[in-house]
């Protein structure tokens, strides 16, 4: 998970004028919070955690200048970023009550019955009756039960905001997360510009798919996802089976068909816009590709294209970064960069850094590899429905300094969260992602 706070509002009220802090989750604008709101989910936080919870920025006894002010909004950043790379935290009824109410309060909007439309990969329109304020996963759970799939297969596939880009196609932004709702997510995004919301598989480890073989909604979803990738040329198939595929698409023989295709270059695989690394050399335009384990990078060298795969367990640690770009004298706009250390081999660790706009999506997709990885080690599967709870009440603080109790539902086993546990408490190294099965060099 990736929180930042870029911005700040003063606001009035009949106490008087205070700060709003505008946390970002994920690259999009989350919630706007009072300090005594951050201040009453840390006191949450730390009575049931205690020292698992990082320091959090002091009271002051006077009020804040401009400068102090911002020096609080970072603070208060690295303490959301540090409190992001516990899972044990992240998991906990306090955060995700917190962010529900959070993007609530943001909207100021009663609940009301609502109709979302989602698209299947196939372009096929689906719309559900909700509630405006039902979080991700209940929502999911709906879409799945009205296309009528087995309830252990609904966490195979995720809800993703989606866009256009400058060349007609599908970009994908992110996925959403089970503590903001969908149908306010989407009412959101569509105020910059329109965005749709599409079921993808949400999963990178393809032994997963035959899973889903047995049931023939799932088997649909793979179907649809699978052939607008190869119509857009992301999977490539070798010479061989492309008459082969096109002849079990026109049978419409679905499982031979996904049977075949899973065995083709790049089935799997997530697909990035071209980005600039710095590698294979410094300013080299590539595109990005993940999936199976392996990052790639597709450099097009004049007539001839180059791949340079990058296997997750050699992957040492990665961060996001925003970088400042002046683009005149009077505007400055942040660029994103992602970085990651890799072992090429023994004692050669080298710096990949991708500027790209998708950084925050490559850094979830890498920890959902990772974490695929683990659950794989530890023999676990991908959690279900019936793994969810109702779980307790937690007091969320408003911004008038009132107390509610709302309740949500939320995983009773480890879901898949960013980061590991082991975290530093100083807040000079809280954008950096561990890797828990980084090889190391005994392994070469």
């Amino acid at each position: 998970m990736h929180f930042s706070i870029s911005e700040t509002e003063e606001c009035k009220d009949e106490t008087g004028s205070y700060t709003l802090f505008k946390i970002s989750i994920n690259g999009a604008h989350h919630c706007s919070v009072r300090y005594s709101q951050l201040h009453n989910l840390d006191e949450q936080l730390r009575s049931e955690f205690g020292e698992l919870v990082p320091s959090f920025p002091p009271k002051k006894m006077f009020a804040l200048s401009t400068k102090a002010k911002d020096d609080r909004r970072f603070q208060l950043e690295k303490y959301l970023q540090l409190i992001s790379q516990i899972q044990k935290i992240m998991n906990s009824d306090c955060i995700i009550n917190f962010f529900t109410n959070a993007q609530k309060e943001l909207y100021r909007e009663a609940e009301t019955d609502a109709e979302l439309t989602v698209y299947l990969m196939n372009y096929e329109k689906l719309t559900v009756s909700i509630k405006s304020y039902e979080q991700t996963e209940d929502v999911l759970e709906k879409i799945m039960q009205k296309l009528g799939m087995n309830q252990n297969y609904v966490f195979y596939f995720g809800i993703f905001l989606v866009k256009k880009d400058d060349e007609d196609s599908i970009k994908i932004v992110r996925k959403l997360q089970d503590f903001e709702s969908p149908y306010i997510s989407l009412k959101n995004a569509n105020k910059i510009e329109k965005h749709r919301l599409v079921i993808r598989k949400s999963f990178f480890d393809l032994s997963y798919e035959s899973d889903l073989y047995d049931d023939s909604v799932a088997m649909n979803l793979l179907y649809y996802q699978a052939i607008d990738e190869l119509s857009r040329s992301l999977i490539v198939p070798d010479n061989s089976s492309v008459r082969q595929l096109e002849q079990l698409q026109a049978k419409n023989s679905i499982r031979e068909f996904l049977r075949l295709i899973v065995t083709q270059k790049n089935y799997g695989f997530m697909s990035f816009k071209s980005c600039i690394s710095n590698y294979p050399e410094a300013n080299t335009k590539v595109n990005v590709l993940m999936g199976n384990r392996v990052l790639k990078l597709i450099w097009k060298n004049q007539s001839q294209e180059e791949e340079f795969p990058f296997k997750i367990t050699r992957v040492k640690c990665w961060k996001v970064t925003g970088i400042p770009n002046y683009e005149s004298s009077s505007k400055i706009s942040t660029h994103l960069e992602l970085s990651f250390e890799y072992l090429f081999s023994k004692d050669k660790m080298t710096w990949i850094t991708l500027k790209t706009e998708q950084a925050i999506l490559i850094s979830m997709s890498l920890q959902t590899m990772v974490d695929e990885i683990l659950l794989k080690k530890d023999g676990k599967r991908l959690k279900r429905p019936s793994d969810r709870h109702k779980v307790r009440a937690t007091p969320f603080l408003t911004r008038n300094k009132s107390l509610i109790n709302n309740t949500s539902q939320q995983s009773d086993t480890e879901s898949i969260s960013s980061s590991s546990a082991n975290v530093p408490r100083d807040y000079n190294k809280n954008d950096m992602f561990e890797n828990e099965e980084f090889i190391t060099n005994d392994d070469l």
